[in-house]
């Protein structure tokens, strides 16, 4: 029989269980005010407390519609107008030019937070406006607008409207992913959970 002192002590010696990141996966787009509302609440809230646990996707295309014209050039169309679709493709830059993944999101939560003001967020987040806003315009980026469509025109099951988010895989229980990230990521993190866990 094992003393019970001896057996505390091995308990608090075993080391944290590490487990591979929780992956979180959204569909938005940048001037719909529920993605908004989703990025700078529930998703804002568990990135500032987990970001270490969290495998983060953002797919900047949404609603947007991709109409091949008869010169074989494709225009884009968005829900919120010409407006959102250049603020899809600033985020997509972002996506594409930031440092690291954190740097896009952190970038990206600040522009949905501040009126998609690309020169302060990018300021604040340590990367460079004006490349970001050359790079909006960039016949170039067509292509990876494209990519980012053909992966939401993928999502299974299909959309039924943005934001929409995928945990692990899953839009399921979409409800709770959308109003209570935090929990849901928590839940899913197989290792032991961190501190900023409820």
């Amino acid at each position: 029989m094992v003393p019970a002192a001896l057996l505390l002590l091995s308990v608090l010696a075993s080391p944290a269980v590490a487990a591979g990141p929780v992956s979180v996966t959204l569909y938005y787009e940048s001037l719909c005010p529920y993605c908004r509302d989703f990025i700078v609440g529930s998703f804002s809230e568990a990135w500032q407390a987990v970001p270490e646990i969290m495998d983060v996707t953002f797919l900047p295309w949404g609603n947007a519609r991709s109409i091949d014209q008869p010169d074989g050039s494709v225009t884009i169309s968005c829900q919120h107008g010409e407006q959102e679709c250049y603020f899809n493709v600033v985020h997509a830059c972002a996506l594409k030019m930031a440092p690291s993944n954190s740097v896009a999101i952190d970038f990206i939560v600040c522009m949905e937070s501040n009126g998609q003001d690309t020169q302060g967020c990018a300021a604040q987040t340590g990367l460079d406006g004006a490349a970001l806003e050359s790079c909006a315009v960039d016949p170039a980026m067509d292509a990876e607008m494209l990519r980012l469509r053909d992966i939401t025109d993928a999502a299974d099951p299909p959309l039924r409207g943005v934001p929409t988010v995928e945990v692990n895989g899953s839009q399921h229980p979409q409800n709770e992913i959308i109003s209570d990230l935090l929990t849901v990521v928590c839940r899913e993190y197989q290792g032991t959970k961190p501190a900023g866990c409820p």
